[in-house]
């Protein structure tokens, strides 16, 4: 009796295994990389002059492990509508060093006032995959 009619079956099996496995692979190298960053001594210095919010947001970056590093920070009203994405990129590392501390520095120039900025951290340096957020609030 002729099987092949399972090698399609196999095959297919086969295929979905592996890409399961490496989404798997992924997430966690994702999950690892957040859990080795760190943002602090977050500062802004925005101020309403002459009828335009303008200032900047300062932060510090550090990482526990070797990476590559996309650093953009966008910014919000209080309604939650993103009004500027500031320099785009805060910080762009191709090589990030282990417990090394880098600055991220974010111009703001706008009509309107932010209530909020997200810092979100790629792990390459084009905007692909997001593996680290912080909500930085402004009162």
């Amino acid at each position: 009796m002729n099987k092949l009619w399972l090698v399609p079956i196999i095959s297919l099996i086969l295929i979905i295994c592996i890409g399961v496995a490496v989404q798997s692979s992924v997430d966690s190298n994702a999950e690892e990389a957040s859990k080795a960053i760190t943002i602090d001594n977050i500062t802004n210095s925005i101020v309403l002059d002459y009828g335009y919010y303008t200032g900047e947001l300062n932060a510090k970056f550090v990482s526990t492990k070797s990476m590559s590093a996309n650093v953009v920070v966008e910014f919000y009203d209080e309604s939650g509508s993103k009004i500027s994405d500031a320099d785009s990129y805060a910080l762009t590392e191709a090589d990030v060093e282990p417990n090394q501390k880098y600055t991220i520095k974010a111009t703001y120039f706008n009509s309107q006032k932010p209530s909020k900025a997200i810092i979100k951290v790629y792990d390459d340096l084009g905007t692909s995959n997001l593996i680290y957020s912080k909500e930085v609030n402004f009162s």
